[in-house]
């Protein structure tokens, strides 16, 4: 099932080309958003 949160987090990393990038526009840490993606795989 599509998550879409997850989906927004793929989206603002892949727009901002970074995970440091990203966790500071979502303030939020880079492992949680590491961690949001790694759990979409599966």
């Amino acid at each position: 099932m599509l998550n879409y949160r997850h989906l927004h987090y793929f989206w603002v990393v892949t727009k901002e080309g970074r995970f440091a990038l990203a966790a500071e526009r979502l303030d939020m840490a880079v492992q949680t958003i590491s961690a949001q993606g790694r759990e979409e795989k599966r």
